[in-house]
């Protein structure tokens, strides 16, 4: 039987799940895709539909992550799932649990690594015997595996060879929504074990034969200079995230068929290597980029003030327009080097381009893969275009 509805935003009234019901607002019907709003409360989501206004969803429903049967009410109707509620770790399990018993595609914005982690091992083989796509950290590490993947085709095609090394330098400007500091407290609060496993720069899979990174491979933790970007470096507050799913990425290619694959795959490690960090100013700028981070008693401090954003809420419209960022990402093979850069808005306002997009794709079959995969590797060059098609800018420098 036939889905209800082709695309379901679950947590459509959170802070993310706004910014992606006002992207499908736009871009669902001109693609003839039907889709629905879902979320606890009936009174926010009318609220909600009332703000999208001559574009809003086709329909609305109602249901709680605590009722595993109200989130099967839900995922049973529709073709796809955008999970935008989190944190994950607590309330997005029951929700991937349906859309595998479902057979319904799944796509979501979560950087939790370690529940993620937990996920593939939980129902990536029911997920692929079921033939289902399920594609976490369709979020602001897009432009990271996206931009690896981008970076590794280019070079094939004007070099004529498979890189092995992969560096990225981000230049990112934006302020961190409620519901990214709340996760982020999760994290820091949710004991030794899930932060160990986070700081695990392989834990959703491309680890080197010998098992323990490269130097280069660590997550950065201090400042630095680069000579290929010319820039001083510092942490990227993403990267110990998004790195983690370019190595899924490397590790899922490498399995796959050749010509789908851009990267070369050393005989001495096995596994191309991947770097990130954040580009600044100054050396001064650097070295606040390492001492950047806080305490779970600083952040809960500062929420109150009102110096932090609450769950549920972030940066104005006015402040997303200001934001952007931009990504340079440099290949290296045995004998050229490439360089292309990925440019776009505040990273909320592209959160919600690239789950939506990515959402719009499976909802359309493109997919390549099934069971817990990336998003470069589900749709490889398709997303490419799809994000180009949409406004992203791709160059090659």
């Amino acid at each position: 039987m036939a889905p209800k509805y082709d695309i379901l935003v679950w947590g459509a009234t959170g802070y993310s799940g706004r910014l992606v019901s006002r992207y499908l607002s736009r871009a669902a019907a001109a693609k003839g895709l039907t889709w629905a709003v879902a979320g606890r409360s009936e009174e926010k989501l009318a609220r909600l539909q009332d703000e999208l206004g001559g574009r809003r969803a086709e329909g609305v429903v109602v249901g709680d992550a605590g009722s595993q049967r109200q989130v099967d009410e839900a995922v049973a109707q529709a073709g796809v799932v955008i999970a935008a509620a989190g944190p994950y770790s607590l309330v997005g399990t029951p929700v991937v649990e349906s859309c595998v018993r479902h057979r319904t595609a799944y796509v979501d914005v979560n950087g939790e690594v370690p529940w993620v982690r937990k996920m593939v091992d939980g129902y990536d083989e029911a997920a692929r015997d079921h033939r289902t796509t399920l594609i976490p950290g369709s979020g602001f590490s897009v432009p990271s595996d996206v931009g690896a993947f981008f970076a590794a085709a280019e070079h094939l095609r004007r070099h004529g060879e498979k890189p092995d090394r992969i560096r990225a330098y981000y230049n990112h400007a934006g302020q961190l929504s409620g519901g990214t500091v709340h996760t982020g407290l999760v994290l820091q609060e949710s004991g030794f074990g899930a932060l160990r496993a986070m700081a695990d720069p392989f834990l959703l899979g491309g680890r080197p034969a010998g098992g323990k990174p490269r130097a280069h491979e660590a997550d950065m933790r201090a400042a630095g200079w680069s000579d290929e970007a010319a820039s001083h470096t510092g942490p990227f507050f993403m990267a110990p995230i998004s790195s983690r799913i370019v190595r899924r990425s490397f590790e899922l290619f490498k399995s796959a068929d050749p010509d789908r694959c851009p990267y070369a795959y050393p005989s001495d490690s096995g596994v191309p290597s991947y770097t990130e960090c954040a580009v600044a100013p100054s050396e001064a700028a650097a070295r606040a980029l390492v001492s950047a981070k806080l305490s779970a008693a600083e952040r809960k401090k500062l929420v109150p003030e009102g110096k932090l954003f609450a769950p549920g809420t972030g940066p104005s419209d006015a402040a997303l327009e200001r934001g952007s960022f931009s990504v340079d990402v440099f290949s290296q093979g045995a004998s050229h080097t490439g360089r292309i850069r990925i440019e776009g808005g505040d990273a909320y306002l592209e959160t919600a381009r690239f789950v939506s997009e990515a959402a719009m794709l499976l909802a359309n079959g493109e997919a390549e893969a099934y069971g817990f995969v990336t998003p470069s590797f589900a749709f490889g060059h398709k997303y490419v275009t799809a994000l180009r098609e949409s406004g992203l800018t791709f160059r090659s420098l």
